[in-house]
């Protein structure tokens, strides 16, 4: 399971889980949003993610879920993705970068997740990255009808540099 919000704002993260997981597990997208808990997902914005993942050749479920905060959301993930033999067995998150700016609630809400995914019986990886695994910032405006990040962009993996 890997917290990677919209994966195509997270090309790395979901290129890094996916070259462990190729042809032997199953990896699935988990995407909380917190904005507004009566927040409904268009199912358009649901498929257009999810062709996203099938053109760049991951082998990936993406579920979105709502709830008031990462704690939360993170529990009922754990809870409701999988079944049987399929259900995943860690937790993979990124990296709070932004820890000595957010607020304290928001630093304990990070780290009680990873603490209740300990307690869940799941392991936990964090993943950082030196320049970060969030490129919404790079793709503003790039982004064209298919939801593909642009070519400079994409070059950009787990593996490379800027």
């Amino acid at each position: 399971l890997v917290l990677t919000g919209p994966p195509n704002l997270r090309p790395a993260l979901v290129d890094f889980v996916g070259s462990f997981t190729k042809n032997i597990s199953l990896m699935i997208c988990g995407d909380i949003l917190m904005e507004d808990g009566t927040a409904v997902l268009p199912q358009r914005n649901v498929a257009r993610l999810v062709k996203w993942l099938n053109h760049r050749k991951v082998r990936a479920f993406y579920t979105p879920i709502t709830s008031d905060n990462l704690r939360e959301g993170a529990s009922h993930l754990l809870q409701a993705t999988g079944l049987g033999k399929l259900k995943p067995n860690t937790l993979i998150m990124g990296f709070k970068t932004n820890w000595q700016e957010c607020s304290p609630h928001s630093m304990e809400d990070y780290i009680t997740t990873i603490s209740d995914t300990f307690d869940s019986n799941y392991g936990v990886c964090l993943l950082r990255m030196m320049d970060g695994l969030d490129i919404s910032e790079e793709i503003e405006g790039e982004e064209d009808r298919n939801g593909d990040v642009g070519p400079t962009v994409q070059i950009r993996t787990v593996f490379q540099n800027k």
